[in-house]
């Protein structure tokens, strides 16, 4: 049995964006406390039960939940299926179930590090015409594993 992993194409621009965002949230988070510097407020949210103490255990496990998400986003592909890995989640689609692969550029939340994605479209026994969108790194691989070509071009 065949199986191949292909890796997200991860955007910088998300990257980046997302960086930014945690540490300007740490910051604001430390800079609230009126510390005089960055060991002083450690020590200040470890040692005195606070709210900022809670903003600083959520604001971190969200940063790994993220973190955690980026490493595990994969797709494998067997003789007859696809799965795609989404951090916690993952979801199983026969390949002889997809009905086309067509392009798209969105930044929607979806199970992709990229705008730059692949949508499969394919048949739900329970739900009936579904969709979902990918970012494989190597798209033109991931294609010839499914043994599918684009049914659209950019």
């Amino acid at each position: 049995m065949m199986k191949k992993t292909f890796k997200s194409k991860v955007d910088k621009s998300i990257v980046i964006i997302l960086i930014a965002s945690f540490l300007f949230s740490f910051y604001a988070l430390f800079t609230e406390i009126n510390q005089p510097d960055l060991y002083s407020s450690l020590l200040s949210l470890l040692n005195e039960p606070s709210e900022s103490r809670s903003a600083l255990l959520v604001l971190t496990l969200t940063t790994v939940f993220v973190v955690y998400i980026f490493v595990k986003v994969k797709y494998q592909v067997t003789d007859t299926q696809i799965i795609i890995h989404n951090g916690l989640f993952s979801k199983t689609i026969a390949i002889k179930d997809v009905r086309k692969v067509t392009h798209t550029i969105n930044v929607i939340s979806a199970a992709a590090l990229s705008r730059k994605r692949l949508v499969l479209h394919y048949f739900d026994k329970l739900k009936g015409e579904r969709q979902i969108q990918i970012s494989p790194k190597d798209r033109k691989g991931f294609l010839a594993a499914i043994g599918m070509t684009l049914s659209d071009s950019l």
